[in-house]
């Protein structure tokens, strides 16, 4: 049942860990055990079961697995978690260019995902499981559970081991429930995901966005997410001119005219977005190489967004923003 309790079960079950991390803190010395057998569970579908369950493959049981230890990690940071939901609203304003409403949900020989996908719009899932669920509307606040808090700390290197061992994994919805956890993991201790992951992790994002059609969109969000995380780690290594390399690659070329509008996955946008974020004026040089191909996809919902936060947050960008918007408005007959 575990492995299986996915799709609409996710909502709930994000209802039960966020009512249960509300009243650990009204009644102190409790201890929700079922956080740790949550865990242990989730260890456990990483590894090889020894009895088949008919209809639930490998995948099937990793996929379970990814999704309760990114629940945990959510109760596990709070202060990550604001500020995540907090950017994560700028990728959320934008429309979206196609419809995810399946993105997590495995292919079952059964009618229910048929059923899940009559009974889910596609804004349930566009990035991460919580971007419109109830919770978000109903702005509930962002708890963290002590509980949840110390069993990441006591298992941090054995999480990032089995999570990392799953890139080989080729299903779409284990990929990208993985993109999903990575940020999480290293915002919960920066100091040791920089030291140990950052680097096979920024390789694997790479080689997605240049490998992976269909996982692009959420690798490069996932790219910016973990920038932020790592704040200035992120400039080590030439991360940032690798990173900017396959933003630069997914732009039209320099030299397209302003007039001819080119259709851009916003995805690539808000990557430019978070690494503003989060190297501030360190990214400034790259940015202005960037500006007029940015220009060249017309003022979409996604490239206005981008440039009022690059402005806000580089501020050696402002002038030439500026003065492409006028040249572009120039050119407005």
């Amino acid at each position: 049942d575990f492995c299986l309790s996915r799709g609409l079960g996710d909502v709930y079950k994000r209802q039960a860990l966020i009512v249960t991390s509300q009243r650990e803190s009204v009644k102190s010395g409790v201890k929700p055990t079922w956080y740790k057998q949550c865990y242990d569970e989730a260890i456990y579908c990483f590894g090889e079961v020894p009895i088949r369950e008919k209809g639930v493959t490998k995948d099937d049981r990793v996929h379970g697995a990814l999704i309760v230890l990114n629940e945990i990690l959510r109760c596990s940071n709070a202060v990550w978690e604001r500020k995540y939901t907090s950017l994560k609203r700028l990728h959320s304003e934008q429309p979206r260019h196609h419809d995810d409403t399946n993105m997590f949900l495995p292919r079952f020989k059964t009618p229910f995902s048929d059923h899940v996908s009559q009974f889910l719009s596609p804004s349930y899932y566009p990035y991460d499981y919580d971007t419109d669920s109830k919770f978000s509307r109903q702005h509930l606040s962002i708890n963290e559970s002590a509980t949840c808090r110390q069993i990441i700390i006591d298992n941090y290197d054995e999480i990032c081991t089995k999570v990392l061992e799953q890139r080989h994994l080729k299903t779409s919805y284990v990929q990208q429930s993985l993109l999903n956890i990575l940020p999480r993991l290293a915002a919960f201790n920066r100091e040791e995901f920089v030291k140990k992951h950052l680097k096979n992790i920024v390789d694997y994002l790479l080689y997605t966005l240049k490998t992976r059609e269909k996982d692009r969109s959420i690798a490069f969000v996932t790219l910016g997410f973990i920038a932020v995380a790592v704040d200035k780690s992120i400039q080590q290594e030439r991360y940032i001119d690798k990173i900017m390399e396959v933003v630069k690659a997914s732009l039209p070329q320099k030299d397209v005219s302003l007039k001819k509008k080119t259709t851009m996955d916003p995805s690539v946008f808000m990557c430019i977005t978070l690494l503003g974020h989060a190297v501030k004026n360190g990214i400034s040089k790259d940015v202005k190489d960037i500006l007029e191909p940015m220009f060249s996809t017309g003022l979409t919902p996604g490239l206005t967004i981008c440039l009022r936060e690059l402005a806000e947050n580089i501020p050696n960008v402002k002038r030439e923003v500026s003065e492409l918007l006028l040249k572009m408005l120039s050119q407005v007959s």
